[in-house]
């Protein structure tokens, strides 16, 4: 994706600011990102500042000495804890699992929870579609009450909204 500032450099940063009920996203290359916060038109973030990210603005969570630990490495893509904790950014999905004692807390703290719930919670398809989590519910109850051809239906609507959540393979 271009930025949409300058249509020259690839968008490495994505903003999403919501202000009086108005949302506002930003897709912009690192040059302007840093532009635009200097004029106060974004949130200045620091990019690129490991020491004033917004990770590290956010965490306050003590870590041991380096000394105090053993090096511990992602088996994935080879990253350390020391430099998660200097970057406050992670190399790979698997550095999740990793340092889990180190990321959960954190992730705790910034997000109030370790599960991510993206933009449609539960499972909804759009805002007002049926979710995951009530399919399921009706079809333990048709099952309960011995209503098979109905669960039967709601077996076939839930394998057919896991498909749509799921996307494009």
């Amino acid at each position: 994706m271009k930025c949409e500032h300058c249509n020259d450099g690839e968008a490495e940063i994505h903003i999403r600011q919501t202000s009086a009920g108005q949302t506002r996203e930003f897709h912009l290359c690192h040059d302007c990102a840093r532009k635009l916060a200097a004029e106060g038109v974004i949130p200045d973030f620091s990019f690129g500042s490991p020491a004033t990210s917004l990770l590290g603005a956010l965490w306050s969570l003590p870590f041991p000495k380096e000394s105090e630990e053993p090096r511990r490495l992602c088996p994935s893509c080879s990253m350390d804890l020391g430099e998660f904790k200097r970057t406050g950014m992670l190399g790979c999905p698997l550095c999740y699992s990793a340092f889990r004692e180190t990321v959960e807390p954190l992730l705790r703290k910034v997000q109030g929870s370790t599960v991510h719930r993206g933009l449609r919670p539960d499972g909804a398809v759009d805002g007002g579609g049926e979710s995951l989590s009530l399919l399921r519910r009706r079809l333990e109850e048709a099952v309960a009450d011995e209503r098979y051809e109905q669960a039967a239906e709601l077996r076939d609507r839930i394998r057919a909204l896991r498909d749509v959540l799921r996307g494009p393979s």
